[in-house]
């Protein structure tokens, strides 16, 4: 026993004690034999820590080299895995048609006709009127981009020429700004760009400026305020008063015209106040 208390394993070892050459000759064998099996196996056990996937894959002990698996001589070919019987195959229940969406197109969606004339109705050959006897129809997503108008609107004044009675003219429309250069439709716009789709002032001021209308962004800001505070009470009205409510978006059906991808994201009864 040693100074730590441990047992040595050497003198353990009876055979350690001896001082015959042959004895000793086979003790050191054993011991290199020993070390390069260890060695081996510290090999495989880093290769299949810190090697690539594919190393790790082509990392073999060598005791599975040697491995007698006992079906490489019997030469009986298996039977492949999809081979099926016919009545197998018969049983099968055929595949559905996929459903693609080539040529069905929304039915809600507006349709713009466009007929496309050949240049000449005159038959080539003796110059006589053709006949129309088909037609190729195909139907295509077509957009049109988004543009910026002036809305102009006139009232006339009427007045009888016959007596004194009093001029007749129709009332204006109730806009949020009176007298402002903005629509109650554009403003509703603006807010829904802004919330339904995420683009903010700045980058609709750059939307407009490519129009040749330079507004700066805190009209927009003021716009989308003066938007949001109509919303509420036009949203607290419909609540008391779901009925009346309900008449006008049926009065205006273009009421959630604009609606974003989120249902609710966005103001889009302001529509409903017309322009």
């Amino acid at each position: 026993m040693d100074r730590s208390g441990v047992v040595s394993v050497m003198a353990l070892r009876t055979e350690y004690r001896s001082r015959d050459p042959d004895v000793l000759i086979a003790i050191i064998l054993d011991r290199d034999a020993e070390i390069e099996r260890l060695q081996t196996s510290l090999k495989t056990l880093g290769a299949l820590l810190r090697g690539a996937r594919s190393e790790k894959a082509g990392a073999v002990l060598e005791a599975q080299c040697v491995l007698d698996l006992g079906d490489l001589e019997t030469g009986a070919t298996p039977a492949a895995a999809n081979d099926e019987t016919p009545l197998a195959a018969a049983q099968r229940k055929p595949r559905k048609t996929a459903q693609r969406n080539i040529g069905f197109l929304p039915k809600h969606l507006p349709r713009v006709t466009e007929v496309i004339e050949p240049q000449s109705t005159d038959c080539p050959c003796c110059a006589g009127q053709l006949h129309r006897i088909g037609e190729d129809k195909f139907e295509a997503l077509d957009g049109v981009p988004a543009t910026v108008r002036v809305l102009c609107t006139i009232r006339p004044k009427y007045a009888c020429r016959a007596c004194q009675g009093p001029v007749v003219q129709a009332p204006a429309k109730a806009r949020l700004f009176e007298g402002g250069m903005a629509t109650t439709a554009f403003i509703a716009n603006v807010v829904v760009w802004k919330f339904a789709w995420f683009i903010p002032l700045h980058r609709q001021v750059q939307m407009l400026a490519g129009h040749g209308v330079n507004l700066d962004r805190g009209t927009l800001a003021l716009w989308v305020k003066r938007g949001l505070v109509a919303d509420g009470a036009l949203r607290s009205t419909a609540a008391r008063h779901p009925q009346p409510s309900q008449d006008l978006l049926r009065r205006n059906p273009n009421a959630g015209a604009g609606e974003g991808p989120q249902d609710g994201a966005h103001p889009s009864i302001l529509g409903a106040c017309g322009g």
